[in-house]
């Protein structure tokens, strides 16, 4: 056909190279498209990956006309911007008038994501052809390893694969489900993977079919979910320099974690490793960091559960504990009382020095938020002192920069100095970031209530800054209202009203009792500002 013709010849879907010899022309270009990288040797390639949200918009509205351009992207976001899914849901919408809102919530559904995006007939059913063309090839067990590549909610590290195939070198089989754009390889130094979200969903739904061999799966993940959420954990601690990495190696875990963490809470009363999981998950540091207040209460709560379940004394102790302050995070100060109460008793049956002046410290902070300053003081001075006995300078740490809280509420500046300036040199000592910004913010205050504003605006910056590294939103949302009062006493309205516009949005985010204060001089400053006198 082609002899002696100069010819374009299109190779549309192939799986077998050895067809291009047999069938491309002697004069012209062959266009190869398949579902396979790098099918034909020595030849570069092009990876055709999702549309653009604009792109994906236009086409939804093509196949709908009656979308809005913001209902458009909502849709097209739905199914992550594939344009066969983009098409159908599309014309899904245009024929049948339901709201973008009620389908992306059906697709969102893995048992119903195949069926909102089937066609009609066989012939039009093009999504769900696709995605067996792309299996084909792949033994039974390659398919089961693709299915369970599903239970991550995003991206995946290598440990998680190992996890989920029960294999320590799973790099070939993950090469063959790459190759065939099954998951997709992330760029960057650790290697990382994802399935599309509309595949995974696919993917969910056929684990879901075999309750049994998924729940399989979520004791082989939960395990080792704790596993590498230690070895982050123990990065961080090590302070100075690595906290920055380790945290942001959390952020990217941090997703399958909270699945992690879901599914142990659902299974914990029938489930002995659903159990372990929901005991080491909520004691491991920085998790808290990185958790909305609901989140940690709603952790802390199934780990005293557990503990209870279990009767085990110590874990007893330590999740209550833990549980008060969140509460008091929370600013439900009798519940973090009762909590940190319950813990020094039973640190007390312990006979743990370093556990009661943990709770005693603790129980310092819940009065000193009652404004009881002087049980506080009490409190601090006992915690402080069995710190010593005890030879734990992170505890000397801590209280030093609670005892120099309360001299400064009393206005004994030189005493609060004192003892904030020893929380300092130890938590640089110990290279804990996340106590500098706090004992920074306390130290930019006492210059504060001398009148040496810029002296406090300066470490309140610093302290600010170290905030923002770590992702600390609470401490930002702290150390950015209190920088808004400096500015607000030297003059500055305008520049005051936006550190408390920014610390209000997150103190609202995360549901800390900041909120209302924030929110009251917010007003103040815009009304000085409206009054014409900036």
């Amino acid at each position: 056909m082609t002899s002696g013709r100069r010819s374009l010849v299109i190779l549309d879907n192939l799986k077998d190279s050895g067809l291009i010899d047999r069938l491309r022309p002697s004069d012209g270009i062959t266009l190869v498209t398949s579902r396979t990288s790098n099918l034909v040797k020595g030849v570069p390639g092009i990876d055709v990956g999702v549309m653009q949200p604009a792109e994906a918009a236009a086409l939804a509205r093509q196949n709908c006309p009656k979308l809005s351009e913001d209902d458009a992207r909502a849709l097209a976001e739905a199914v992550g911007y594939l344009p066969l899914a983009v098409e159908i849901a599309a014309q899904r919408l245009n024929d049948s008038g339901e709201s973008v809102v009620a389908l992306a919530k059906r697709l969102a559904d893995p048992n119903r994501t195949a069926r909102v995006l089937q066609g009609d007939t066989e012939q039009e059913n093009v999504l769900l052809r696709v995605l067996e063309w792309s299996l084909e090839g792949l033994s039974d067990e390659q398919k089961q390893r693709w299915q369970a590549l599903a239970l991550p909610p995003g991206d995946f590290g290598l440990w998680a694969v190992q996890a989920l195939w029960l294999e320590e070198d799973p790099v070939d089989d993950l090469a063959a489900l790459t190759r065939r754009n099954l998951v997709t390889k992330l760029p960057g130094d650790e290697p990382r993977w994802r399935l599309h979200d509309v595949l995974r969903r696919f993917g969910l739904a056929a684990l879901a079919a075999d309750g049994e061999r998924e729940q399989a799966l979520w004791r082989q993940l939960g395990p080792a979910a704790v596993a590498r959420l230690n070895e982050i954990s123990s990065r961080f601690k090590q302070g100075g320099e690595a906290v920055v990495p380790s945290l942001l190696e959390l952020d990217q875990e941090l997703p399958l974690l909270r699945m992690v963490q879901s599914w142990a809470k659902e299974r914990a009363l029938i489930d002995d490793i659903a159990k372990k999981v929901i005991s080491k998950l909520r004691t491991i540091s920085p998790i808290s960091l990185r958790l909305s207040v609901e989140e940690l209460v709603s952790w802390r709560e199934s780990a005293l559960s557990v503990a209870e379940q279990k009767g085990n004394i110590t874990a007893i102790s330590t999740a209550a504990g833990n549980l008060g302050l969140a509460y008091r995070r929370r600013g439900d100060l009798k519940l973090a009382e009762d909590m940190h109460q319950r813990s020094l008793a039973l640190a007390k049956t312990l006979g743990s020095k370093i556990r009661i002046a943990k709770q005693t410290g603790n129980l310092g902070e819940v009065y000193r938020e009652y404004n009881d300053l002087d049980r506080a003081l009490e409190a601090y001075s006992t915690a402080f002192l069995l710190a010593e006995e005890c030879n734990s300078r992170r505890s000397v740490m801590v209280q030093s920069g609670n005892i120099a809280e309360i001299y400064r509420l009393r206005g004994n500046l030189e005493r609060a100095e004192e003892f904030q300036l020893r929380g300092i040199s130890l938590a640089e000592q110990i290279g804990d970031l996340a106590e500098q910004s706090r004992q920074y913010g306390g130290l930019a205050q006492i210059h504060f209530l001398r009148g040496d504003l810029d002296q406090a605006a300066e470490i309140h910056g610093k302290s600010l800054s170290i905030a923002e590294q770590l992702g600390d939103r609470a401490e930002q949302s702290r150390q950015t209202f209190n920088l808004g009062n400096v500015l607000k006493d030297k003059g500055d309205w305008a520049g005051a009203a936006e550190h408390f516009r920014r610390s209000l949005a997150l103190a609202e985010e995360l549901g800390m009792p900041l909120a209302e204060g924030a929110r009251q001089a917010l007003a103040e400053a815009e009304a000085h500002l409206s009054g014409g006198n900036a």
